[in-house]
């Protein structure tokens, strides 16, 4: 895949994630004061941080579903990492 087809991928993915998070079915991390993250996405990992809800597992779930049947692109389960906290 050209780099800037995986570009507009990744972003597919972060738009996603974001809507779901406008939605109120992920939760983001509050860092500090004003950070609050919920994906940080590197060229060859991901990393996605939630609170272990039933409900935000399903929804990551759904999203990479369809990233999966979007793309054709499978995702490599040794390289996605999802942080739970609380």
């Amino acid at each position: 895949m050209s780099p800037y087809l995986f570009l507009l991928v990744v972003e597919g993915l972060s738009s996603a994630l974001h809507r779901a998070r406008r939605n109120r079915l992920l939760n983001e991390i509050q860092m500090r004061r004003g950070v609050s993250l919920t994906q940080l996405l590197f060229v060859d990992v991901i990393f996605l941080f939630g609170f272990g809800f039933v409900r935000e597992s399903q929804t990551l779930n759904d999203i990479l579903d369809l990233y999966i049947t979007a793309t054709k692109m499978e995702i490599n389960l040794e390289i996605l990492h999802y942080i739970a906290m609380g």
